[in-house]
């Protein structure tokens, strides 16, 4: 027996703390019919659950639904999470959440999650391997154009007083009009005006982890979050770039990090301009100290591409 159970975060506990965020209503949760989900149509599966397409006719392909099963309510409060940080989200480079639906299956005691999504064409991971299988570079302008969207989406996060914690070439998704969006907030961590410091646990996927969140004895100040979303999103760009993934060795110190990932950097010059290039080794330091946030990496991309953005975009906020 499937049973209906809607949960709000004045439900939860623990969710206080995102007294700042506007809040899901009644009108936002969708009417979930299981009847519309194709399940043998499958689009992806990740870490947390699997993506189906979810049509009221078929040639409806305006949405998709992400269904996560789990019998551990901290999965459960993880995903609600995601729910809440994706309602409260209002920006062209960002993935909204359109409608959620929370169930409990009886039979096998599986807590039952279907989130509402708009659906994309794909991702950063799916379109570096059209240009890997291609023998392509990506242009110097569609370098430009998914940096600045993607630090775009960051910077909107972050000053909202989110810090992503797993920027990864899967998380930035692609739409029809080959915009891109982050998305996923599965692990995403909102960072109230009263912390002063964090005691991270080991967020994220380890290719795209900055060193201060791999050391287990640095104790990370609430700005260090959003550093390390800025490191993360370096390492994307610089894959992209070079067009290979798993380019930092996970095992290696810090400033191993840093002095590996120039190299690679150095093996771009004349490939890419040099903006770009000091741009990545900028956002690449192991001390989150001489980092560049994303907001001044976005200002970087402005002054030297403002043309070509203005001529991409409707607008450069």
């Amino acid at each position: 027996m499937f049973t209906n159970r809607y949960f709000y975060p004045r439900n939860i506990e623990n969710f206080s703390k995102y007294k700042n965020l506007n809040f899901i209503t009644i009108s936002e949760m969708f009417s979930f019919n299981p009847l519309k989900v194709k399940y043998d149509q499958k689009l992806g599966t990740g870490v947390s659950g699997a993506v189906y397409p979810y049509q009221k006719s078929p040639d409806d392909l305006r949405w998709v639904v992400k269904h996560i099963q789990t019998p551990k309510s901290e999965t459960l409060v993880a995903q609600i999470q995601e729910i809440v940080l994706g309602f409260s989200c209002n920006h062209p480079n960002v993935l909204p959440v359109k409608g959620f639906h929370i169930g409990l299956d009886h039979l096998k005691s599986m807590w039952d999650i279907y989130i509402k999504l708009p659906r994309m064409e794909g991702t950063l991971r799916s379109k570096m391997n059209e240009h890997i299988a291609d023998n392509t570079q990506f242009s110097e302008e569609q370098i430009v154009q998914y940096f600045y969207e993607v630090v775009c989406g960051l910077e909107y996060l972050h000053k909202k007083k989110i810090a992503h914690r797993d920027v990864k070439l899967d998380n930035i998704l692609i739409d029809k009009d080959n915009v891109a969006k982050v998305s996923d907030f599965g692990i995403g961590k909102f960072i109230d005006e009263e912390t002063t410091h964090i005691e991270l646990e080991r967020a994220g996927t380890l290719f795209y982890s900055a060193p201060e969140v791999l050391d287990k004895n640095f104790q990370l100040k609430k700005r260090d979050l959003y550093k390390a979303d800025a490191w993360s999103l370096g390492v994307v760009m610089t894959e992209l770039c070079a067009l290979k993934t798993k380019i930092v060795n996970i095992f290696s110190s810090g400033e191993d990090k840093e002095k590996d990932l120039a190299k690679k950097i150095e093996e771009l010059k004349g490939k890419y301009n040099d903006v770009i290039l000091d741009l990545l080794l900028s956002l690449l330091k192991c001390d989150p100290e001489e980092r560049k946030t994303v907001e001044e990496a976005k200002k970087v991309l402005q002054e030297n591409y403002g043309d070509l953005l203005v001529y991409f975009y409707r607008y450069l906020g």
